[in-house]
């Protein structure tokens, strides 16, 4: 466990800011049920293309083609995270913070000029909550695995389900107690991660936010095309993964995917392309659709916060309106999720999917803060 102290000037206040973080190794047991696929794991960025035009067929259910069975997948495993508290000690409130596809922890305090996108920096220092941010398992400084059976949606869920009852359970250490409430935040992928949680665990969380999330799943093969995926381990930074990881191949591809005209500083992209710029697996890939696939019956308090330019969830406009009874598309969620309580759905003008690396990140900050203060508390 490693222990410091950071001090930041957050832009959005002018305030010299300060919090307490432990970056900590956390190990979880944990078991789940994965899908076996006929499918070889890709070893050149030939065979990665190859993939990805079999995976976004129209009229193919190209998961559904090659599965051929399940399998139970059962270990214990090292999930890097971070955990942050106020000055002040350690918050009732937890927010438990995933990250998306293609990014790891630090999408949530992001050191880019001097912390100024870092979410975790509003939360506790403006909010006065606690917050976990973790490398989800497989990526990061987590424990890597078996990019095609092992490191699938499912196995990570149960990995946020682990972590979400040892902070219950004050076993996290540096936690000076159990913390009262828990409440998930996620982007793309993480919020995915976030719905399919509560909706396996309906009861184990105090309230949801999901960022850069609709389900409507009509518009991935957008953003898998918009890629240009490569084996992850052909980047310098990420040679250590194995194949089946795969990335993003330069700054125009995660413009295309995450970031709106002219919605960003082009210095975050450069920086991100370099430093943020994390792989996902064909497994994560082919166990994605089932994610948000069935009705949820959570019943707290539930945000949705989009960008209107969202390419992944909303194919670029998210004021589309799906239907006569909702106005955009991340309204429809609603639908999804009918008992939850105070559900909110915003869009963000102008925005794109990657909504902490973009001038109008403050907004997202404070609206997902602000929802949460009024309808869980700290």
């Amino acid at each position: 466990m490693k222990t410091f102290t950071t001090a930041t000037i957050f832009g959005l206040a002018g305030l010299s800011l300060a919090r307490q973080c432990q970056n900590i190794s956390v190990p979880v047991t944990i078991s789940s049920v994965n899908a076996e696929f006929n499918v070889k794991t890709p070893v050149t960025d030939i065979e990665v293309t190859d993939f990805v035009l079999n995976y976004t067929q129209l009229g193919k259910n190209f998961p559904a083609s090659v599965k051929t069975g399940t399998k139970t997948i059962n270990g214990t495993y090292k999930l890097a995270v971070t955990l942050c508290n106020p000055d002040d000690g350690q918050s009732d409130t937890v927010q438990l913070l995933s990250h998306g596809g293609g990014f790891d922890r630090t999408y949530w305090d992001i050191p880019f000029n001097s912390y100024n996108y870092s979410y975790v920096a509003v939360a506790v220092d403006q909010f006065h909550y606690s917050t976990l941010t973790w490398d989800r398992l497989g990526f990061g400084q987590s424990q890597h695995g078996d990019a095609l059976n092992e490191i699938q949606f499912q196995l990570e869920t149960e990995a946020l389900n682990a972590l979400t009852t040892l902070l219950r359970q004050g076993k996290i250490s540096n936690t000076s107690k159990p913390f009262a409430k828990v409440v998930h935040i996620g982007h793309s992928f993480g919020s995915a991660l976030t719905y399919a949680f509560t909706q396996q665990h309906p009861t184990a969380s105090n309230g949801i936010a999901l960022t850069g999330f609709s389900t409507n799943g009509s518009f991935a093969s957008l953003l898998a095309y918009g890629s240009n995926f490569i084996q992850a381990n052909t980047l310098p930074h990420l040679k250590h993964y194995p194949n089946g990881y795969i990335a993003v191949s330069d700054a125009s591809a995660l413009h295309i995917g995450f970031l709106a005209p002219n919605q960003f500083d082009p210095a975050i992209l450069t920086y991100a392309i370099q430093n943020l710029n994390t792989p996902i697996t064909i497994g994560e890939m082919l166990t994605f659709g089932s994610a948000v696939s069935q009705a949820n019956s959570f019943a707290g308090p539930t945000l949705v916060i989009t960008g209107e330019r969202d390419l992944p969830f909303c194919g670029g406009n998210c004021f589309v309106s799906p239907s006569a009874e909702f106005a955009t598309i991340p309204d429809a969620v609603k639908a999804a999720l009918p008992q939850s309580r105070n559900f909110t759905a915003v869009v963000v003008p102008d925005a794109g999917h990657g909504l902490n690396l973009e001038f109008g990140h403050g907004f997202t900050y404070r609206t997902v803060n602000e929802y949460l203060l009024e309808n869980v508390g700290v």
